[in-house]
C-alpha cells in the first residue's frame, strides 16, 4: 500500500488521508494500522475461503481433467475387468461404441502425465470449468497427484498472509505454514519513503485473478474509512450542538 497509490485507488489513498487529518494520527502509525486491515481483507477475498473447499476444487478440477475410472461405477464386467487390467485400448474401443448423449462416448483413455494435462486444462483463472473428455483407469496416479496439488492449498492467501504476519496480524494455520518469501515480499519504507509493499507471488497470483481481489479488497476498506470519517464527523456535529 502507498500513499500515492496507482490512479485506479485514488479515491482510497483522499479518503485515507481525510481520515488520518481528521484523527490526528501520526503517518507511519496509520499506514501500518491501515495495511494491517487491508491484509487482512486481502487474506480473506483470496480464495479459497476455507482448507476443506480448496481441497474440494482441487479434486473437482483434476477429475474434470483426468477422470479416473473406478471398477465399482461400472455394471459391465467386461468394462470393470478393462479397468483393472488398465487396458487402454479395450477401453477406448468400448466407449467409442457407446450411445449418443452419454458422456463417456468417444472419450480419450489415457495414461494420465501430470502436472501437464492439468495445466493444458485450466482457464486463464486457473480453473478447470468443464470435463475435458479424458479418463484413465491409472485412478492411483489421479489419486496420488490430488493429494500432492492439495498440500498447496492456501498459498494464495499466504501471498497476502506474509505482509499480516509482519504488520502484526493473525493468518489461519493452513494459511500461515505457507507464508514464506516465495509467496509474498512485505516492504515498510513507511519512516524513509511514505509507503508499505505488499505483493502477492504466489502461483495463484500468476492467475490472473490477482487483480480483481485487490480492488475488490480497496474498495471495501475504502467503504470502511468513509463510514469511520461520517461516524466522527457526526459525532463532533453532536458535541459542537451540545456545547
Amino acid at each position: 500500500m502507498n500513499a500515492t497509490v496507482d490512479i485506479e485507488y485514488q479515491d482510497y489513498a483522499r479518503a485515507l488521508a481525510e481520515f488520518i487529518r481528521q484523527r490526528g494520527t501520526l503517518l507511519p502509525k496509520a499506514l501500518r494500522g491501515e495495511g494491517r486491515l487491508l491484509a487482512t481483507r486481502l487474506v480473506r477475498f483470496t480464495p479459497p475461503k476455507t482448507l476443506s473447499q480448496g481441497r474440494k476444487a482441487v479434486a473437482r478440477d483434476i477429475q474434470r481433467a483426468v477422470r479416473p475410472l473406478r471398477p465399482a461405477d461400472f455394471s459391465s464386467q467386461r468394462i470393470r475387468k478393462l479397468i483393472r487390467k488398465r487396458d487402454y485400448a479395450g477401453l477406448q474401443a468400448v466407449f467409442a461404441r457407446f450411445p449418443q448423449g452419454s458422456e463417456l462416448r468417444g472419450v480419450s483413455v489415457v495414461e494420465p502425465k501430470f502436472p501437464e494435462m492439468h495445466e493444458q486444462a485450466r482457464s486463464s483463472r486457473g480453473r478447470v470449468l468443464k470435463f475435458q473428455g479424458v479418463v484413465t483407469p491409472d485412478g492411483d496416479k489421479v489419486r496420488a497427484y490430488i493429494k500432492t496439488v492439495q498440500g498447496n492449498v492456501g498459498r494464495g492467501r499466504s501471498g497476502w498472509a506474509v505482509s499480516l504476519l509482519a504488520l502484526g496480524g493473525k493468518p489461519s494455520a493452513w494459511v500461515l505454514r505457507h507464508a514464506k518469501h516465495d509467496t509474498g515480499l512485505f516492504e515498510d519504507r513507511v519512516d524513509a519513503q511514505g509507503y508499505i509493499r505488499m505483493e502477492n507471488r504466489s502461483e495463484w497470483a500468476e492467475a490472473g485473478d490477482e487483480d480483481r481481489v485487490v480492488a475488490n479488497a480497496v474498495r471495501s476498506r475504502m467503504r470502511n474509512v468513509r463510514e469511520a470519517i461520517a461516524k466522527a464527523q457526526a459525532r463532533a456535529a453532536e458535541k459542537a450542538r451540545l456545547n
